[in-house]
């Protein structure tokens, strides 16, 4: 689950095209485009209950990094800085930068944050502690 964002994204590609490493299963929720062929977690998970705690910890992690700005911003300003956001992504500058570095650019952008975010809160409570109990997560 570690090891995709970045250069381990193109060291890991890199690898398997030499064929030296293959992957096994994607802990994604939908599949890399690049890695058809290969099974998302969620594929391979059949029990529902099962099904929800791995949804709840791969919507965690798509997060990923997020930019995010306290709460109270007029919607205007969201409305501004979320198309901000998306005008940098798209630059053909920037995905020109990230291509000579080998750096994968997979925004997700603020309505879809939201989305998740909205699933994640309203996460039944037997799904977040049982999926505690498997993480060991403790209280803070």
């Amino acid at each position: 689950m570690s090891g995709w964002s970045g250069p381990g994204r193109a060291y890991v590609r890199d690898q398997i095209g030499k064929g030296q490493m293959r992957l096994l299963v994607q802990m994604a929720p939908t599949p890399d485009p690049q890695h058809m062929g290969t099974p998302t977690i969620l594929d391979l998970v059949s029990v529902p209950q099962d099904r929800q705690i791995v949804a709840l910890v791969l919507d965690r992690m798509a997060l990923g990094r997020p930019i995010v700005a306290p709460p109270g911003i007029p919607a205007d300003r969201v409305r501004l800085l979320r198309a901000a956001f998306r005008q940098a992504i798209e630059d053909p500058a920037l995905r020109a930068d990230a291509q000579t570095l080998r750096l994968a650019i997979d925004p997700i952008f603020g309505d879809e944050a939201q989305v998740i975010i909205a699933r994640l809160y309203g996460s039944p409570p037997d799904v977040v502690e049982r999926t505690r109990k498997i993480v060991q997560f403790s209280e803070p």
